[in-house]
């Protein structure tokens, strides 16, 4: 923003007060040591006094311009020292474990685990696929009632019991303890119910005789609170049998284990493997 000359002149009247009033002083003083008496003698003290005038600002701005120059060493030697005494405290700091105070929260929470479907997804487990061969027999459940089924070895089941154990680490003995007991340390596949072997003429089933089995993967249901664990099973042969008998189509799994209890209301067919499989039942 320009300065008229109004506001430069403001802006001078203290520089020349003070050389007028050093003036004044070199002046006074000149006279009182040369005891002047003369005109002439007075334009010589004047300009002595000039002189002396002069020599005084010099020697002000040049006291200044030293102080100045100390005062900037002093500011950076300072600035060095206390370079010094921070930078090893500094250190010191990002070198020692952070202590909380009371008034800070530390999260000593564990992390929530990931849900058994999702650590198996993310394991990238594939689906076992593999073929049996069973015998048709007649079956006791817990109750004593009797169904149509076929038992298989814990042999054949031992890769998906392996997958199971993976997907349910610590819970998987309280699983597997359910479905032992229940089912005497037995694994089979059910092909006729007990509600619906009440119901059959028993002189038309046929039993000891064989049917292949298609095992496709490890599924699971949950009903309520309820949640099982299964292999998932198809078979044309098991269907047929059932057609020939008048019974409705079914889908076949080996229960591995539940807790707390088994979940019979839902279809334990590929829809509820727990890989998914690119052909599901509808």
């Amino acid at each position: 923003m320009p300065i008229n000359a109004s506001e430069k002149q403001q802006r001078l009247v203290p520089v020349v007060g003070i050389f007028q009033g050093l003036q004044v002083f070199s002046f006074k003083r000149f006279n009182n040591l040369l005891d002047i008496s003369s005109l002439h003698e007075k334009e010589h003290s004047m300009k002595s006094a000039n002189r002396v005038t002069l020599s005084i600002l010099l020697t002000i701005a040049r006291q200044c311009l030293t102080n100045f120059t100390s005062m900037l060493v002093c500011c950076f030697s300072f600035s060095l020292a206390a370079q010094e005494q921070i930078a090893p405290i500094y250190l010191s700091q990002a070198n020692t474990p952070h202590t909380y105070t009371s008034s800070e929260q530390v999260d000593t929470q564990p992390k929530p685990s990931l849900k058994p479907t999702e650590r198996f997804e993310l394991d990238r487990k594939q689906n076992i696929e593999k073929s049996i061969t069973v015998k048709i027999t007649e079956l006791r459940n817990h109750n004593g009632q009797a169904f149509v089924g076929a038992l298989v070895s814990a042999a054949e089941l031992a890769p998906y019991l392996q997958q199971l154990k993976q997907l349910l680490v610590d819970d998987f003995a309280v699983y597997r303890q359910n479905q032992a007991g229940r089912d005497a340390q037995l694994f089979y596949i059910s092909l006729i119910t007990a509600n619906e072997y009440q119901h059959l003429d028993r002189a038309k089933l046929v039993f000891g005789q064989s049917l292949n089995i298609k095992l496709k993967g490890l599924g699971t249901v949950t009903q309520y609170d309820n949640t099982s664990y299964f292999v998932v099973a198809e078979s044309s042969d098991a269907s047929f049998y059932r057609q020939k008998l008048a019974l409705q189509n079914s889908s076949f799994a080996i229960t591995l284990g539940f807790n707390p209890a088994d979940v019979s209301a839902i279809k334990k067919n590929i829809n509820t493997l727990i890989v998914p499989s690119a052909n599901k039942n509808y």
